[in-house]
């Protein structure tokens, strides 16, 4: 499989399932806690939610260990980009939906209420350069 890489980015291995992760140095970049945070708890049975997914980390993690409806939802355009070409990269487009929005705004791209038996979101991250940012209060 050739995957091409943009500027800033490279391809890291996530030592699971033979899946590869693209991550950029300008950019938050999955570590540690990601992979730990995924593994903390049972396996979602129903549908679950990664608010704030990043590179998609969490849910590809997840799908490795079963689950098998996740909605990824991303606000910043560069890591929704990134979080999509890894879930297809890595053939987990069955399992996983990328939504690209404000998960605060849920009603704004949600057509339906959405049913859910899972949510995980990332701590919240200190802000080391300017990146996308949300106009709601």
């Amino acid at each position: 499989m050739n995957i091409e890489l943009g500027p800033h980015e490279r391809l890291d291995d996530l030592v699971l399932d033979g899946m590869k992760v693209i991550q950029r140095d300008d950019q938050f970049c999955f570590s540690l806690d990601t992979v730990l945070l995924a593994h903390f708890g049972a396996v979602p049975h129903g549908p679950a939610l990664d608010l704030g997914t990043g590179t998609a980390a969490i849910p590809l993690i997840l799908t490795a260990r079963g689950a098998k409806k996740l909605t990824a939802v991303e606000f910043n355009p560069v890591m929704a980009d990134i979080a999509r070409r890894n879930v297809a990269i890595n053939g987990r487009d069955d399992r996983i939906t990328l939504v690209e929005g404000d998960y605060r705004r849920i009603r704004d791209w949600a057509a339906v209420p959405i049913a859910t038996s899972t949510a995980s979101a990332g701590p919240a991250m200190k802000r080391r350069r300017p990146s996308a940012t949300s106009s709601m209060p």
